[in-house]
C-alpha cells in the first residue's frame, strides 16, 4: 500500500525532484493554493499542463492555482503559449479558468542589460480553480489583484543584488500570496526556484511547500528563507 505524505510532513519543507513525481507523494486535499512561475515558454508548454493534472487530487475543493508563464513575440507576433496552455488544461475537464492576465513585457537580458531587438518576452498570470468550484473560491478579488499588479515595478534586483527577470518578482509574489491565500493556508510552489514565493508565504504567516529539480536552486531557496528569520 502506498504511503502518502500528510500535511504536517509537507509543512515548511522543500522537496528535490520533478514536480510530477513529487506531487504523487502528497496526500489528497492537502494544498490550499498553488503559486508558481515558469521562466521558459518551452518549459511551460511541456510541463505546466501535466503538473496541473497531478495537482488536481492534492488541491482542496476550494483551492486555486496561479501560474506565471512566459510568451515570446517575434516582430510583435505572439507564439501563444498562455492560450495553448489554457486550451490544454481546460481540455482535461478538471479545471475552470479564473483569469488570464497580461503582466508586462521584457527584452532578452545580456550582461544585466536589456538587449534592443525586435524579440520581446511577455509574462502572463493564469488562474485556475477546480471545475464548478468558482463560487467557492470567492475569498479573493480578481479586480483587486489586477489593480495591485498594475502598480508594481518589474525587473527589480533579486536577494543577491543582481537583476533577475527569470524568477518571480518579490513584490509580485507578496501580492499574490496576500490576495489569494488566507492565514494558515498551505501554499505550494511546484517550481520554487530560489524560493521567492516560499519566502512571501512564510512572512505572511502561511505554510509553504516547495519543489524543484535543481539542488542549487533549493540551496538558494533555503538561504533566502533563513534570511527572513
Amino acid at each position: 500500500m502506498t504511503r502518502y505524505l500528510t500535511r504536517e510532513e509537507m509543512e515548511n519543507k522543500i522537496f528535490l525532484g520533478k514536480a510530477t513525481e513529487v506531487v504523487d507523494q502528497f496526500h489528497k486535499g492537502t494544498v490550499d493554493v498553488v503559486i508558481s512561475s515558469v521562466p521558459s515558454e518551452v518549459g511551460a508548454l511541456s510541463v505546466v499542463p501535466s503538473v496541473l493534472v497531478k495537482l488536481e487530487s492534492v488541491l482542496k475543493q476550494d483551492g486555486t492555482i496561479w501560474i506565471e508563464v512566459e510568451d515570446r513575440y517575434y516582430d510583435g507576433i505572439s507564439v501563444g503559449v498562455p492560450y495553448r496552455i489554457v486550451d490544454e488544461v481546460l481540455g482535461y475537464g478538471l479545471y475552470d479558468l479564473i483569469s488570464s492576465q497580461f503582466l508586462y513585457y521584457k527584452r532578452p537580458i545580456k550582461n544585466n542589460c536589456a538587449v534592443t531587438c525586435s524579440n520581446l518576452y511577455g509574462r502572463f498570470l493564469l488562474g485556475f480553480c477546480k471545475q464548478d468550484q468558482y463560487e467557492n473560491t470567492a475569498y479573493y478579488s480578481i479586480s483587486k489583484i489586477k489593480r495591485e499588479i498594475e502598480t508594481l515595478s518589474w525587473g527589480k534586483r533579486n536577494h543577491k543584488g543582481k537583476w533577475d527577470f527569470s524568477s518571480m518578482n518579490r513584490a509580485y509574489a507578496e501580492t499574490l500570496v496576500w490576495d489569494t491565500t488566507r492565514v494558515g493556508d498551505l501554499v505550494l510552489d511546484p517550481f520554487c526556484g530560489v524560493g521567492v514565493v516560499l519566502r512571501a508565504a512564510k512572512e505572511s504567516n502561511r505554510i509553504y511547500t516547495g519543489i524543484d529539480a535543481v539542488p542549487q536552486a533549493i540551496k538558494m531557496a533555503e538561504e533566502l528563507l533563513n534570511e527572513s528569520g
